[in-house]
This record gives C-alpha cells, structure tokens and sequence, in this order.
C-alpha cells in the first residue's frame, strides 16, 4: 500500500536483509576495510579513507539480467536534505574552485575504485544527474547519480543510511521479481476448469442479454480470470516446493528464488479523512470500571468530525495555531536533545590538546566544556522558554482587546484557560530533554573509555607501540618507583568527570516559578527546581562501574612496569655523597638553631 514514500516501502528493516548481512557499514569502525560482500556498501568514514582503492571480488560484480533493476530507482526522496540548487550554492564552496567539494567513486582500468575528491559543478534535472570534474585531473569532467556523489558538508552515516536503504529495496525488488518470473515460465499441465459451463454462469450473473450485446467483453474476461487461475495454480505449486528444504535449496541455486515474506496483516482500525464523509465505527474512549480493555466504540459520520475538531480544540493546546507556533519554534531554536555535557571527540582534542596530554589538562577542557553546557541549559534555555510563554499570553490578550464582538472576545479569553496546560507542557518536554543529555553524556562518556577495554591485552599482537591518552610518568619518590600523577588520580579525575555530568545539571529553575499566578492557576505549580536524573538509576551506576573498571584494567601494565623497576631498589635511594651533604646540612642547621637559642637568651 502507498504509505506516503516513493517509491511505497513497508514498515521493515532494511539491514535484515542478505546483502548486509555480511558486515553493515554502521558497525565499521574508521579506517577498517570492509568486509567481504560489503564493498559497494563502502562509504568513507572519514577523511583518511578517502582515495583508499578496494577491488570488488567477481561475486560482488553485478549481473546484468532481466531482473537487474537501476539502483537509483530506489533512492528514498525523503532522504535528500537539501535541493540540487542548494547543494550546489553552499557557502564553503573554496575560493576559485569551479565548485562544491564532493568525492565520487573513480574507477580504474584494472577493476579498483575509490572515493576520489572532486568538485560539484551543475545539475541536470532531465535525468537527475550531477556534473562533476576531478580534483586530480583538472577539466575531466563526468555525470554522476546522487547516489554516486557524497558532498563534503553532507553527513556520511546519512548518506551510508541512504545508499544501504536503496540497496535494500531494491534487492527486496529484485528478490519478489526474480519469484514472479519464475512462476510465469512455470509449465501449466492442470486441466482446465473454466469451461463454457463457467462462462455461462458469469453471462448470467453479469446479466444475460447485456453479455450477449458484449461478447468481446466476456472474453477478455474470462482469459483475465484464466491468467489469475493459472498464475495461482503455479504459485501454489511453487510455494509448496519452496517448504521443503532440498527442493528450496535446488530452486536458489538455479534460479535465486526463495519465498516470499508474507503479506504485511491489514490492521483492524485506521485512519480516514473525515472531510470526505463517509460513516463507521469510532473509538472515543476505554470503557471503565473492571473493562477497562473494552473499547467505547460509537457509530460515526463524516460531518462529525468538525464537532468534535471544535470539542478538542478547547482543551488541547496543540489544537490552536498560536500554541502550536509557540511549540514549533520552541522544537526549532530550543531543542537541547543533541547537546553533550563532554567533549570526547577524539579529532576535535587532538587539535587543542597534545598526545598523550596531562592529566589537568584533559580534567580543564571536559570542566570547561561541561560548565559552558550547563550554563547554556540553566540560563539561556529558561529565559528563551519564559518569553516564549510571556509573548504568548501577551498575544491572547492583545486579540482578546481588539476583537471586533463579545463572542469572539470570549473566545480569545477561553485560550488563556490552556495557557497553564502549555507552560505543564513545556515544562513536561524540558525535563525530558534534559534528561536524554544526561543520558546520551552518560553513553558517550562510557563509550569513549570502552574503547580502552581489556587494557594492553586486548590490542597484544595487533600494535607494537599504543600512544596512551593521558601522560603518566614513571618516578622515584622516597627511594621507591612511584607514578605522577598518581594512578588513584587518574581514576579519581575520570569518575568525577562523571558523575559532574549528572550533577552540572541538578538545580534547574521550573520555568512555572517565573511565570504569573494565572498560569499556575489550576494546575500544579511544581517544585522550585526541574527534575533531573539521579546518579542512583541502574543505567548511570553501571557506566561508573564499567569505567571504573577500564581504568583498572589499564593500571594492570604500569603497575607490572613499576614492580620490575622495584628489584632495583638498592640504586633508588640516596648514594654516600647525598646522605654526607644531608649529615653536613643537619649539622649546620643544629648550630644555627644554637646559636639563634643563645642570641634569644641574651636579649632576655
């Protein structure tokens, strides 16, 4: 069914099926080669892969068949965040390039390709293909597909989405043709039941002296019907060998087919379009008392629908334009869901900070990073959403004072009765958001020392030489090897890190705090402060606990590194001439503390 794409998909996922079953490129970290199967799903996951050739194996080749479909056939529109006009006019476009950077694959007489920069110069909306030149070869020029084009300030895991997504179609497509293909040259031996008798008693019931004016009509009929029969009977056989697992297996090899996935179940209830009319059953409610599974089913008309538009109107802030502005451009300006409390962006730290960097240096940049978020969600968040709700109730006042009758002055005052509900709202999102940047911190954090899990052993045999993050030196201190800083520090630095990520954001203003008695009216007014996580919840005390323990892990090897040194320890105490010059300086300041006794005496 269309289901408002192009071309019409189903609700399923794209990654089950067996072209990326191999390796998908969402779990490639950067720089890792794909896998094998997987090498027309490359795409680059940096910069450094770019210009990287790969060498598709021959069953990675595509065969062209009657069955073969062009991948662009496929590519989801909806995927596209940008027209042509606007890819091609961005603003980073370098100074005289002859267009917008982009790479593209390059193919080479010995069968290799890679992702090769060039430069985007034009589009050509006859058959949606790019112009490019090469930025190696200046002037050579080619027409590209969308999907053979990535741009620099394009997102490679959407684009990686968006090619996956079309190759997944198309080879569903594919799969569901190369079926009805094979049904279609299928041999028909079964006798044939649509006889004159048959015909006869569709003339009949199609009305007897109008089939006898339409014979022509009859028999396309009955050969469409014949068609339907014989595709049916064909199916039927087929889907029967496909159960048993031999003849399944037989029927792959020769010919690629395997069953289709059954047919999507067409849900009880839906959705209509009430303006059109119509008539059926409606669910208002959940029966109450002890059915509270029923359902309240009413029967329905169309031209109920603008009573009960009006009757949900009253109520629901979301149902008035001016409430549902104040909400698009709180999601729009004011959406803080994609805001991180640390900065562990590995490309990013390694453009201010050295490797391996301090141990104060690395605590000051994520405590800068964290208290410039904090602050923007404390201060700049509340204040915006309190003019949000301050210029909404100055806008139904200002309608309600120039309203040209009492009815719709009494209207525009009705709207301030759901201003209460909308501040709760708002109020009710905030706390949410604020917690999924808690959470996603808490992740991230947690992923960005996962990567050090299992400490030297886990990369034994795969480096000869890991640049460590933080600097750790190796000391004699009081005659015995010891570490500045401290390993104990270092993991003490690293938990506070995070557990400031749960508590940078406790204290939060309510927004209702701030805002007049007539928005609170009638409703709950909250506490002084939002809710937040607490570091108490299951998810946050096993992200401490698994960081804590990578720390531990990775102590393993400098600790083993400090005891071997230990077996020296004889050499790591003072030699003679240092204990004869601490003997020379405790003598001398003995005497000074003498003769300083004497002086004192004296004055006295």
């Amino acid at each position: 069914p269309d289901n408002g794409s192009s071309p019409p998909r189903p609700p399923q996922s794209w990654t089950d099926v067996p072209s990326m079953a191999v390796m998908p490129e969402r779990f490639r970290e950067a720089g890792e080669a794909p896998g094998a199967g997987s090498v027309f799903n490359w795409v680059p996951a940096d910069g450094h892969e770019t210009g990287h050739y790969l060498r598709p194996a021959t069953a990675e080749l595509p065969v062209r068949t009657e069955t073969s479909m062009l991948l662009e056939l496929f590519d989801n529109p909806e995927l596209e965040s940008k027209t042509p006009e606007e890819w091609l006019n961005d603003d980073d476009r370098p100074f005289g390039a002859p267009g917008v950077r982009a790479v593209s694959r390059y193919y080479t007489q010995l069968g290799q390709f890679a992702w090769e920069p060039c430069f985007a110069t034009g589009y050509n909306a006859d058959d949606g293909t790019y112009t490019i030149e090469w930025a190696k070869t200046p002037g050579v020029e080619k027409r590209v597909k969308r999907l053979n084009l990535i741009f620099d300030a394009e997102s490679a895991p959407h684009f990686r989405t968006r090619l996956a997504s079309a190759m997944a179609m198309r080879e569903q497509f594919e799969a569901s043709l190369r079926y009805h293909v094979l049904v279609e040259n299928m041999p028909f031996t079964n006798p044939d039941i649509l006889d004159e008798d048959f015909r006869q008693r569709i003339m009949y019931l199609s009305g007897w002296n109008l089939s006898h004016k339409l014979p022509h009509v009859v028999d396309d009929y009955m050969d469409s019907v014949r068609d339907d029969y014989r595709r049916s009977v064909k199916r039927a056989i087929l889907d029967l060998s496909l159960r048993d697992p031999e003849e399944a297996a037989r029927i792959k090899d020769e010919a690629a087919v395997e069953p289709l996935a059954p047919p999507l179940p067409v849900p009880e209830q839906g959705c209509v379009e009430p303006r059109l009319g119509g008539q059926g059953k409606l669910v208002v409610s959940q029966a109450g008392g002890g059915r509270s599974n029923v359902p309240n089913v009413v029967d329905y008309h169309g031209e109920d629908f603008y009573v009960l538009q009006d009757e949900i109107g009253t109520v629901l802030p979301g149902a008035d334009k001016g409430f549902l502005k104040a909400l698009q451009q709180f999601y729009r300006e004011l959406d803080v869901r994609g805001l991180l409390l640390v900065d562990v962006d590995e490309r990013g730290m390694n453009l201010v900070l050295p490797s391996p960097m301090p141990l104060s240096m690395f605590d000051d940049f994520q405590r800068k990073h964290m208290r410039e978020a904090a602050d923007m969600l404390r201060t700049e968040l509340i204040v915006k959403v309190v003019n949000i709700c301050t210029d909404l109730e100055s806008e139904t006042l200002l309608a309600a004072e120039s309203a040209p009758d009492k009815t719709s002055k009494a209207s525009e005052l009705a709207r301030r009765t759901m201003l209460p509900r909308f501040v709760k709202q708002l109020v009710l999102t905030m706390t949410d958001q604020v917690r999924t940047v808690v959470l996603n911190s808490v992740d991230t954090f947690a992923g960005f020392w996962g990567k050090y899990e299992g400490g030297d052993a886990a990369i034994q045999g795969l480096v000869d030489h890991c640049l460590p993050l933080i600097e750790v030196k190796l000391v004699v201190i009081d005659g015995d090897a010891a570490f500045d800083p401290p390993l104990e520090e270092v993991c003490n630095v690293m938990l506070g890190i995070f557990d400031d990520i749960v508590r940078s954001v406790q204290g939060i203003e309510d927004i209702r705090g701030k805002m007049g008695d007539n928005v609170i009216h009638g409703e709950d007014g909250g506490g002084d402060t939002m809710s937040t996580p607490s570091p108490d919840e299951p998810a946050i005390v096993e992200a401490r606990a698994a960081i804590k323990a990578i720390l531990e892990e990775n102590f393993a090897g400098p600790m083993a590194l400090a005891a071997q040194y230990r077996q020296f320890a004889e050499l790591m105490g003072p030699s003679e001439a240092d204990l004869a010059a601490a003997a020379v300086a405790a003598e001398e300041a003995a005497a000074a503390a003498v003769i300083a006794a004497a002086a004192a005496a004296e004055e006295a």
